[in-house]
């Protein structure tokens, strides 16, 4: 099963990724923004089929889930929404950091309550940390 750790490093690299978006030219956001689109659906699988239903079997509130998962909606529609648009289009420079914010505010989410509940399950049931 995938690690607390491994789960920290995707954070990172959406994060990275973000940073490498906001700082790019227009040419070089479009294969960026793709990119980054790959890697929130990879986070969506992973959460959604392994951590999610996990951490709900070790007695972590439903709300906290459910939450997070309406995020990653959002995310997707917003992302999905940028995708076809230029740097220079009209609205870009808004709904990038609208994603970027929402994307922070979910990894941060993320962090604080589930991957800290599961770093504290027993080592017996715990997922590798």
């Amino acid at each position: 099963m995938p690690s607390v750790d491994s789960a920290r490093e995707n954070h990172l690299e959406i994060q990275r990724r973000l940073g490498l978006i906001s700082a790019a030219t227009s040419k070089q956001q479009d294969a960026l923004l793709h990119e980054l689109l790959s890697l929130l659906v990879a986070h969506d699988r992973f959460f959604d089929d392994v951590f999610f239903p996990w951490v709900s079997d070790q007695g972590l509130g439903k709300s906290a889930i459910d939450i997070c998962r309406e995020e990653h909606h959002l995310i997707h529609l917003l992302a999905n929404e940028l995708a076809p648009l230029r740097g220079a289009s009209q609205g870009f420079d808004a709904k990038l950091l609208l994603l970027k914010e929402c994307i922070e505010r979910h990894l941060a989410r993320e962090e604080g309550q589930i991957l800290d509940f599961a770093k504290h399950v027993p080592p017996s049931t715990a997922v590798c940390t």
